[in-house]
Parts: structure tokens; sequence; C-alpha cells
């Protein structure tokens, strides 16, 4: 079964969600007194606080798909190198057996620039087996064992680059979710918190009213009080 996506449930930035819960656990602070009418006490507050610090230490999705893009260079960087092994043997066999022979055919490369990487890892090691196969022939042409043999270790490398780059795509889709669960459970709190505080304001105290307003574009410097009435959600 599909796992459902998590997606953050706000329109707001992950760098403002922080800023509103250190405004919201400093707001609640001097309002303690009042909000307990709620619920609302220090371990409350203090739970707002651990996951918001959580939050800010939480790698960013930069950080992640900078190591995707790594990974992904190393591997194209190791299937460059694959596939000049492999043309460096293919030259040798056209010229031995010619392009429209039995023995060219088994190879079979003719399309190996197109393959995923999978299915290069594949063709790959066909190639190093046959050339084992033909070597004495080749052996006129200048290959060498020794030869087979590195282009073997290089196509060991190159496997284990793609279960690497897979990894690290793997990792970032995983942070990607977890960040997002994060958030929301962080916005979820807020939210409550704010609820409470404009209800123990509503009618009482505006501008103690006004620091419980959760803004469609909220920022650290915050938008003006009175455009509150056509930006709150």
């Amino acid at each position: 079964m599909k796992q459902e996506v998590v997606v953050f449930s706000s329109n707001m930035s992950y760098g403002d969600l922080s800023q509103l819960a250190d405004a919201g656990v400093n707001t609640a602070m001097r309002d303690l007194n009042d909000l307990s009418l709620f619920g609302v006490d220090l371990a409350f507050i203090d739970s707002i606080r651990q996951k918001n610090a959580l939050f800010k230490n939480f790698a960013t999705d930069e950080e992640y798909s900078g190591m995707v893009s790594k990974r992904t260079q190393e591997k194209n960087d190791l299937r460059n190198i694959v596939t000049k092994g492999i043309s460096n043997i293919m030259i040798r066999v056209k010229n031995k057996y010619g392009a429209n022979s039995p023995e060219h055919k088994r190879f079979s490369t003719g399309n190996m620039h197109k393959d995923t990487d999978s299915d290069l890892v594949r063709l790959a090691r066909r190639v190093t087996r046959l050339a084992s196969e033909y070597l004495n022939d080749l052996y006129e042409k200048g290959l060498r064992q020794s030869e087979i043999d590195g282009l073997n270790e290089q196509i060991d490398a190159f496997d284990k680059s793609i279960e690497i780059k897979d990894q690290a795509v793997k990792e970032r889709d995983t942070a990607t979710q977890q960040r997002a669960l994060l958030a929301n459970e962080i916005y979820n709190l807020v939210s409550e918190l704010f609820d409470y505080g404009k209800q123990c304001y509503v009618d009482t105290n505006e501008a103690k009213y006004n620091d419980y307003v959760i803004y469609s574009n909220q920022t650290s410097s915050m938008v003006d009080s009175e455009e509150a009435d056509t930006t709150t959600e």
C-alpha cells in the first residue's frame, strides 16, 4: 500500500513557522495566568519550545538535495568511465571480427548510451565476460586481462554508486516527510495556543488579541495590526 505523502498544512515558510513558535512561547509566558483557564501550562508551552528547537536543527531540504546531486554526479562520472572502457574493448572487437560478425553481435552494445544505469551494469558485465572469452583473439589488438579486470572493478564501483545515489534520494524523501510532520505538529500546537489567546482577549484587550493573530503572510517583522481584518486566517 502506497504511503500517503505528508505536506505542511500552512502556506507560511518553515522559517516563519519557527519565528511564530518563538513569538508564541514568549507571549504565552507573559499571559500564562490568563491562558491557564484553557489548560495552558508550562508543560504545554515547553512542548512548543522543544519541538521548535528540534525543528530549527533539522537538516534542510537543500542539504539533502545537495547530497543527492553529489551522489548523482559521482554515479555519472563512474558511468562515463565504464562506457569508455566498454568502447575501448568494442573498437577492438569490431576491427578483429567486423561490425556485422556474430562475435560482435554477441556483445550487443549499440544502445548502451541509452540504457538505464542498471541495464548498463548488466551490459558491461556481459562485455567483460565475452572479452575474457575472446582474449586470445583480441590480444593482438592490445587487450589484456588486466584491462578487463580494471573495468570489472569500475563496474562494481558504478553498481555500488547506483545504490548509494538511490539511498540518498530515499533519505531526502524521508527527511521531507519527517520535517513536514514536525512542522504540522508545531503549527497545530501554536494554532491551538493562539485560539486560546484570542478567546481570552477578544473583547477585553485589543493589543493582546492581536498578538495571537496568525497572519497569512507571517514574517519576522509581522504584518501591521490594522491589516488583521483582511489577512487573518
